[in-house]
């Protein structure tokens, strides 16, 4: 708040902003000075399409710094080779992934972004018993089933549920061990899962 800074130190607020220069920078956006982090961070690209149509619109205005700092602000450009297109990437649309779930499973599957979790809801609004949801995607371990549904939500995370089968140790005693079949299975299941999506994708 410049006029307020001017009034508590009496210095005027051209002054101030001399002083404040690298710290501060006038956004022509909203006619105002900014803290420099904030305005050159967030879509910087659009603000610097703004800043030049303003400069166009107003060619006594000299907004020649404010351009050259966004255009320093502009992160590199990524190569299209570059980008990850995994199943679950926080970039992609996910009516993208609700698109490619309901024709993997036959069902229609719609899938949404939680933020506040970063985690993912997935509903199915038909039948959930078709063979894609039960069988050709779905995983029998010892404990429980798990169906395509549930494989669909571990491979949007990228994790696995902990699968476990009872045993009986040296001593006689019942224990928990990992269900290797069922965890192969599983991960088989969903790197074809996550494959499947690249290729339809691209």
């Amino acid at each position: 708040d410049l006029a307020l800074m001017a009034q508590v130190s009496n210095t005027p607020q051209s002054e101030i902003a001399i002083k404040l220069k690298d710290r501060i920078i006038y956004n022509p956006l909203n006619g105002e000075y900014q803290i420099k982090e904030k305005f050159l961070s967030g879509n910087v690209v659009e603000k610097l399409h703004q800043v030049r149509i303003i400069q166009d619109s107003n060619p006594d205005m000299n907004l020649k710094e404010v351009i050259q700092e966004l255009e320093k602000a502009i992160p590199k450009q990524i190569t299209f080779d570059e980008l990850d297109f995994n199943f679950g990437e926080r970039w992609i649309d996910t009516r993208l992934f609700s698109k490619f779930a309901s024709e993997l499973l036959d069902a229609h599957i719609e899938i949404t972004y939680i933020r506040e979790s970063d985690d993912f809801a997935v509903r199915c609004s038909t039948n959930t018993n078709n063979s894609n949801i039960t069988d050709v995607y779905g995983v029998d371990s010892v404990n429980r089933k798990y169906t395509g549904l549930h494989l669909i939500q571990f491979a949007l995370t990228d994790k696995m549920p902990i699968m476990t089968k009872k045993s009986i140790n040296d001593k006689g005693e019942e224990i928990n061990i990992p269900d290797s079949e069922a965890i192969q299975l599983m991960r088989g299941k969903l790197q074809d899962i996550q494959n499947k999506f690249t290729e339809w994708l691209i």
